[in-house]
């Protein structure tokens, strides 16, 4: 600014004077800081000695005060200084540098008919810094200096994504929102007024890391000259907190340290405040009388964090937000380490992103640029939805798109800076990767249990084990079609996949009538399953995919779950519209015995009921079965009967009892995996059993065992509400 010339002075040796001597100890230089077409400031700086004093002035002020006098200055006539001064002030021709405009919004605006981003000290245009336009609103504080040139611009991006890549899964999506905040208000301008405006709540335990998470990388802007972040606590006043989120346009705002307080009024506080930023922020207004009688609903172009542990509030299972659990963050040392690095450089984050608004409005001149956006969209929401099965799946598809439209749009950013080919290629691909598990981690959330049930039963069907149960033709005394026992669970089964129940309930001469159009037959076990579950969520809680209290509510409601999803099968019951999970289902033991083989049965008249049953044993295999080979002895497998032998031998001896199995719904998407593995490594019907040779079977008849698989088979449906 040039110093203020007043009319009757002269100055000289930083005094004004005139013929009587000096009048003033100091010089004066003026600017004129247009608020609005009635609303006129003057910013005065006094300079005296060595030191400089700034005030602002309402235009209403010049003739009413002598607004110098708090400042140590020395004043000689004063009266006459003041007339004097007054009129210098008002008469004078500013030129553009001495005339600011305190636009009294933050965010992307118009100035002169181009598009300027505004800030709490100054602004920036296509062509970089710009103290003329300021916005007078604290909080959104950004330093000259890290308005960079071209090389500048290069070399942060590479340090600050150097520590990014550490953990692309956390650092990434913290990134990309800042991107999203400076864009929306683009999107709104041009009939997207929602579109880009979210709020990432970062979950995780006292002492994760997500508060300096936040700070570090949550938030480009800065509170003021001393380079710190502001959060705006869940316990502080609600009118205070809303005011600030109105004056948030392009920036994120910080909400922190949510947690589920125990007695009811701060519960509600709390809710009430979460509720108030995701609905504010997807919005883009805040029209709750709490920030302010007049202020009435006024648009931001804003994104949020929310820090501290997940409620689920009134309005927070609606997809507007994706989630975020960084649990176990700083434990792992080179989080910890990138972390350090980047609080140690704050103005990296802050460099790259004024890189991206300043290169973001050199491409809103172009008169191409709206239909470039337009068909960048308009392709994101062609592509096939990647979520669907819970309430708010299609919005939660939305909130995909415009945090890929952020990852997007730096990726262009980062080309045409000139970033080397290594560095894009590997943004684009921790972008991609980190966006999937975000919206992977949300889906789980928002549809709560049930979502987060379907992602580890499709992990847990790609890894168990899977036995296709043979079809084998049972000897022509046996009373059934095939080998019954190939159709039991044994103790090292997993899943069993019974092609054709009815068929395999077949008597020996009967025929299946009509078409059977029933699904395959999955049953397993339920102690076993039980533990390939438990092994499936252990898992995913060590990955930070679902928390420790999904996970237990999953435990416990395990099998009402997998009903109501429609996943098993439950067995009727008077006094329940669920059902029982799970129905009694033979299963088998083998061990080896070494010994002589018994000439008849344990039981005589077992024995006696197959004699008159099947009868003398025909000639062609020896006279009164005295002499039989290998084959003859196959023959006999699974009927009970063992005839007479005199040598010691190794038979397996078939233990069977009966245990709660479930029967899974093998038309369900979710064992869609298991179906794939079964047709991709072309699982046959396996004949694990072959060679078996001497089955004793102990604990119940045969008969027994046939009866109770056929009454597994009826009494059983799907769970409908």
């Amino acid at each position: 600014m040039t110093q203020l010339q007043i009319g009757g002075y002269e100055i000289k040796n930083g005094c004004y004077i005139n013929d009587d001597g000096c009048i003033a100890e100091f010089t004066l230089s003026v600017c004129k800081t247009l608020a609005g077409k009635n609303d006129i400031r003057y910013r005065i700086q006094a300079d005296s000695g060595g030191s400089a004093y700034v005030v602002e002035v309402w235009q209403s002020q010049i003739n009413r005060s002598r607004f110098l006098s708090d400042l140590p200055l020395v004043i000689h006539k004063e009266k006459e200084f003041y007339q004097r001064l007054r009129r210098a002030i008002i008469e004078k021709k500013y030129s553009e540098k001495e005339v600011l405009y305190q636009t009294g919004r933050s965010g992307l605006q118009e100035a002169g008919g181009d598009k300027i981003f505004v800030f709490s000290n100054g602004s920036i245009t296509a062509d970089g810094f710009c103290q003329e336009a300021f916005s007078g609103l604290g909080g959104n504080y950004l330093p000259k200096e890290a308005v960079l040139d071209l090389e500048g611009c290069r070399k942060t991006a590479q340090r600050l994504f150097g520590q990014y890549n550490r953990n692309a899964d956390v650092f990434y999506p913290l990134f990309l929102f800042n991107i999203m905040a400076i864009t929306n208000g683009y999107f709104r301008s041009v009939g997207e007024p929602c579109f880009m405006k979210l709020t990432l709540w970062l979950d995780g335990s006292s002492g994760s890391g997500k508060t300096e998470l936040a700070k570090a990388v949550g938030n480009y802007t800065f509170t003021d000259k001393s380079l710190s972040r502001e959060l705006i606590s869940v316990t502080d006043n609600r009118k205070y907190a809303l005011r600030r989120l109105e004056q948030s346009s392009g920036m994120v705002r910080i909400l922190d340290d949510v947690k589920k307080e125990r007695t009811s009024e701060r519960k509600n506080s709390s809710k009430n405040m979460v509720d108030d930023f995701l609905r504010g922020i997807f919005q883009g207004k805040v029209t709750d009388s709490g920030s302010g009688k007049n202020s009435g609903p006024k648009w931001i172009d804003a994104c949020a964090i929310i820090t501290g542990e997940y409620l689920e509030t009134m309005e927070s299972q609606n997809a507007r937000l994706l989630y975020l659990k960084v649990d176990g963050f700083l434990k792992d040392r080179k989080n910890s380490e990138a972390l350090r690095v980047l609080q140690e450089n704050p103005i990296w984050l802050t460099a790259v992103c004024s890189g991206y608004i300043q290169w973001f409005l050199g491409k809103a001149k172009e008169s191409s640029f709206p239909e470039l956006m337009a068909a960048m969209l308009k392709s994101l929401r062609s592509e096939t939805n990647s979520y669907a099965g819970i309430d708010n799946a299609e919005r939660l598809n939305e909130n995909r798109r415009m945090i890929e439209m952020a990852a997007k749009l730096s990726g262009l950013y980062f080309n045409d800076i000139g970033m080397t080919d290594k560095f894009s290629r590997l943004f684009h691909r921790n972008a991609k990767q980190s966006i999937k598990q975000i919206c992977d981690d949300t889906f789980c959330l928002l549809g709560g249990k049930e979502a987060a049930v379907l992602q580890i039963l499709e992990r847990l069907f790609s890894r168990c084990r899977v036995r296709n149960a043979v079809y084998k033709e049972a000897a022509y005394w046996n009373p059934w079609k095939y080998r019954q026992e190939y159709f039991w669970i044994g103790q090292e089964d997993h899943f069993v996949w019974i092609e054709d129940y009815q068929e395999s309930l077949l008597k020996r001469g009967e025929e299946l009538h009509g078409t059977n159009n029933d699904p395959p037959y999955l049953i397993i076990r339920e102690e076993v399953f039980m533990e390939l579950f438990k092994a499936e969520i252990q898992g995913f809680l060590g990955e930070g995919r679902i928390s420790s209290e999904i996970a237990d509510r999953i435990l416990v409601e395990s099998m009402k779950l997998l009903r109501k999803m429609q996943v098993i099968y439950k067995q009727h019951r008077s006094d329940s519209i669920w059902g029982r999970p799970a129905a009694a289902y033979p299963v088998y033991e083998i061990w080896m015995e070494t010994g002589k083989r018994n000439l008849y049965p344990a039981d005589d008249d077992e024995y006696n009921d197959y004699e008159e049953d099947y009868g003398e044993c025909s000639d062609e295999y020896g006279e009164d079965c005295g002499e039989y080979d290998d084959e003859y002895e196959e023959d006999y497998d699974g009927c009970g009967y063992v005839p007479e032998y005199d040598d010691y031998n190794e038979r397996k001896i078939c233990d069977v009892s009966c245990e709660s199995v479930i029967h899974f719904n093998a038309s369900h998407p979710s064992a869609a995996a298991l179906k794939n593995r079964m047709e991709e490594n072309n699982l046959d019907q396996q004949d694990l059993l072959e060679g078996t040779g001497d089955w004793s079977v102990k604990g119940m008849s045969v008969e027994e065992i046939y009866k109770i698989r056929r009454s597994f088979a009826s009494g059983k449906s799907l769970f409908k509400e």
